[in-house]
This record gives structure tokens, C-alpha cells and sequence, in this order.
């Protein structure tokens, strides 16, 4: 895991439109909702599978002077709902103008959560509706010091799960509220690792080499990537080590297993609902372009999903996945 991987990794209520209120089922419908990266600025777009028009939800209104972007969706457990990062309430050009946000799946009611000018990053969310998040002060000359807070969707009741995880980012809750999984940066080296950490008694322990780990949905497993096998070049300027792919583990750290197997560069994997795949942005080159990929969760059967001339990136998917096949 290397800076590149970490470069990405920053970029994965009781009134309102709080999903704690809400008393509607589960969609049933696939839907994937990714970035779409144009011209520089990025939106939430989101699909209904596998012939849905994909629609702007965020639809921000073009600053040439003030570019503004929406990234790392993350759906409620009803499918009702988007978690996400925004910093079109700040200036651009630092970390710290990313603030989380939640809108409902068709981009109405957005609602921001979070207005305290630090880093506010990779949005999750827990069972019982509220949105977990990584939030992380930058001073010069010292690595970030981060912590993992939770907050309600209509912006009440924030609390800390855990205050000194050091230069941490990317953290998800376990399914049964009791672990922590999140990525490790070591600031000499930039290497990172995959720790989960135990909410109650503060226990850690460093599971693998690689980063921006996401939890099964029964919890038993852990998605996350790696370029510790080298295959395939570490894409663009500001990258170095190499092209990263997806690999999955026991959540102990058990029976590690790589699932692609390509020297395109692997991006911001996430699971389907039901446990069988994993979604996830790639590239092939720098003169290529993000499209969302999915492989089986037993590494069986890998397909393409969107084939656009933008950046496609960070995908999440709510609903049915028979629209996924090979």
C-alpha cells in the first residue's frame, strides 16, 4: 500500500430526512451509485441495474473560479439513503474542506453533517442508521491525528468511537458495532496496513499489508486492497510502489486471498449486499479512464459494469445483484 492507494482512500436522525425515522423497506432493485469525475469536478451519479440512466444526484453547480466535489457514497442500510463527502461549502485546495453530507438516493434534502474545517473523510454507516466517519486534524510539519466519530442524519448526537488512532483514515464499523477495521499510514514511509481495532477495550491488531478495508455484511470478512504482489505500475505523478488489486480475508486476518489479478490499478472496492461480490473503480493506464468493475467474492468471475469516456470510481451497490453475471 503506498501513497497512491492513500491519495485515494482521502478522496471511499430523528426529524427531516433522518433514516432513523424511516419506515421504508429494504429497495429491491439493484442500484449503484459511483463518482463520475468530469473535467475535473466530481458528482455522485447513481444507476438502476443493469439498464437504468445513470442520474446526477448531487448536481452542483459548475465554479470555474470554486471547483467543488462529491465523493465516497455510501448507501443506508434501507437503500434510502447516500452518505458522502462534499466540499462545496469550502474553498478547494485542502484536506480540510471535506465535510460529510447526506442527501436521500434521488439527491433531495441533502444535508450536511459536519462543519468543524478539519478532515472529515469515508463516510459509513451503522445498523441502526447513523453515519460513521474518520475525522482528522492536520498541523504542518506533524502527521494528521485522527479519530472515529458517529453522528445522527439530522446532525445531533456526534460521538467519538475512538480518539487516537494516530495517521488513520478509512474506518468502517463491523456489522455488530463492536470492531473498527481502518487503514494505518506510517508517516516515514507512507506504507500502510489494515488494523481492527476492538471499540470497547481499545485492543489492536495489525491484519495486512494494504488498506481501505470494507466489512462483509455478516461481518466474517474483510475486503481491502494491496499492490504487495507488484503487478502492474503505480499510476500517475504523485504515486509511487505499484498498481494496487483487491484481495479479501478472514476478519481475523485468516486465509488471505487476491481476487484480481491484472496490472490495471484497483480502486475503492465495496460489497453488495448480499456478500457475493465486490464493485471497485479501475484503470488501465493514464491515458485510460476509471470504469466500475465486479468481481465474485471467491475471485470466480470478474465483469465490467460501466464503460464511460469520464472517471467512474468508488462505486457502492444497494438492492438485488442479479444484474451482475458472467
Amino acid at each position: 500500500m503506498t501513497r497512491g492507494l492513500l491519495l485515494v482512500a482521502l478522496v471511499a436522525a430523528s426529524t427531516g430526512c433522518g433514516a432513523e425515522n424511516d419506515a421504508a423497506e429494504p429497495v429491491g432493485e439493484g442500484r449503484l451509485a459511483y463518482v463520475r469525475n468530469d473535467a475535473g469536478e466530481s458528482d455522485i451519479y447513481v444507476r438502476t441495474m443493469p439498464v437504468g440512466k445513470a442520474e446526477n444526484v448531487t448536481r452542483t453547480p459548475r465554479r470555474p473560479e470554486l471547483p467543488a466535489d462529491e465523493i465516497a457514497p455510501s448507501w443506508s442500510p434501507d437503500g434510502t439513503m447516500l452518505a458522502y463527502m462534499s466540499t462545496a461549502d469550502h474553498e478547494v485546495g485542502s484536506i480540510s474542506d471535506e465535510e460529510i453530507f447526506v442527501m436521500r438516493s434521488d439527491g433531495s434534502e441533502p444535508r450536511r453533517l459536519t462543519d468543524d474545517r478539519v478532515a472529515d473523510v469515508a463516510p459509513h454507516w451503522t445498523d441502526d442508521g447513523r453515519v460513521a466517519f474518520t475525522s482528522c486534524v492536520w498541523s504542518a510539519g506533524e502527521p494528521p491525528k485522527c479519530k472515529l466519530d458517529v453522528i445522527s442524519t439530522d446532525g445531533s448526537g456526534r460521538e467519538t468511537l475512538a480518539d487516537d488512532l494516530g495517521f488513520a483514515v478509512d474506518g468502517a464499523i463491523s456489522p455488530d458495532n463492536t470492531r473498527a477495521a481502518f487503514t494505518r499510514i506510517d508517516a516515514t514511509t507512507s506504507r500502510a496496513s489494515v488494523v481492527v481495532r476492538d471499540l470497547e477495550g481499545g485492543d489492536e491488531r495489525r491484519l495486512a499489508e494494504g488498506g481501505s478495508p470494507e466489512w462483509s455484511p455478516d461481518g466474517d470478512r474483510l475486503v481491502f486492497l494491496s499492490d504487495r504482489d507488484e503487478n502492474g505500475r503505480c499510476l500517475f505523478h504523485d504515486c509511487i510502489g505499484f498498481a494496487a488489486e483487491i484481495y479479501v480475508m478472514g476478519a481475523d486476518g485468516s486465509g488471505q486471498k487476491r481476487l484480481t489479478d491484472d496490472p490495471s490499478d484497483d480502486v475503492g472496492a465495496s460489497w453488495t449486499p448480499d456478500g457475493e461480490w465486490i464493485v471497485f473503480g479501475r484503470i488501465p493506464d493514464e491515458n485510460g479512464d476509471y470504469d466500475v468493475h465486479a468481481v465474485r467474492a471467491d475471485g470466480s468471475c470478474e465483469v465490467q459494469v460501466t464503460d464511460e469516456p469520464e472517471w467512474e470510481l468508488t462505486p457502492a451497490w444497494t438492492g438485488d445483484t442479479t444484474a451482475l453475471s458472467c
